[in-house]
């Protein structure tokens, strides 16, 4: 099944923001995507050579689904990301793969560095991997053998 244009323009609408034209073309062609990826995150500090990749968000589904609209506004809404990230991935620990609208950079959200509860969210555990969805996707992703 693929997913209607409408509906994208629709979700940017939503988050105030227009996709660029990988992500958006992604979006229509691999809406039901269930590959499995690893994640070369080896620029960064103190992580392994690999990251498990759990699955990209979604644009539609149930209310069971994990969707773009509802992650991004769940974890703005709990401070627990800045306004202008976009949650676009999840990993296998519950970490992030956001989307910044200020820059279309793909970053890293470490979970285990967060906020406390209360305290104002930071960029401090934001960690730049990728300069844009297509560089994510052809340098920073990898399909487990």
């Amino acid at each position: 099944m693929k997913i209607s244009k409408e509906k994208i323009e629709d979700l940017e609408k939503k988050l105030s923001f227009k996709f660029d034209n990988y992500y958006y073309n992604f979006l229509i062609n691999n809406y039901n995507n269930s590959d499995y990826y690893l994640m070369d995150i080896t620029n960064l500090n103190n992580y392994k050579d690999t990251y498990e990749f759990f699955y990209f968000t979604k644009v539609l589904g149930n209310k069971n689904d994990e969707l773009i609209l509802d992650y991004t506004q769940r974890y703005q809404n709990e401070k627990r990301i800045l306004n202008y990230f976009i949650v676009v991935g999840i990993t296998s620990c519950g970490s992030l793969i956001l989307l910044n609208k200020k820059n279309n950079k793909i970053y890293f959200w470490d979970r285990d560095f967060e906020v406390s509860d209360g305290e104002e969210p930071t960029e401090e555990n934001c960690y730049l991997i990728a300069n844009d969805f297509q560089d994510f996707f052809e340098n920073v992703l990898y399909e487990d053998e």
